[in-house]
């Protein structure tokens, strides 16, 4: 399992697509038959993680527990009107 903050947690996943990229990229344009299918999968995997990323709801601030009402005086301090 990898650590949180480590080398390969953060940039783990960017180099896997990084290499699909281009794995997917040279396939496309040097080779036909099978490679077709390898570069159509490569780069839909791609395709498919940015969406999937990109179609997520970011967690609401009340889910994170980050409360962002103004700060209101306590009733006995309160200002007199």
């Amino acid at each position: 399992m990898k650590t949180p903050g480590t080398f390969l947690w953060i940039y783990g996943m960017p180099i896997v697509l990084a290499i699909a990229g281009c794995v997917g990229l040279a396939a496309a344009l040097f080779a036909d038959g099978v490679w077709d299918w390898v570069s159509w999968l490569a780069l839909g995997a791609m395709t498919a993680a940015g969406l999937w990323y990109a179609l997520i709801p970011a967690a609401s601030s009340t889910e994170r527990g980050v409360n962002r009402s103004p700060a209101r005086p306590p009733a006995d301090r309160a200002a007199p009107r």
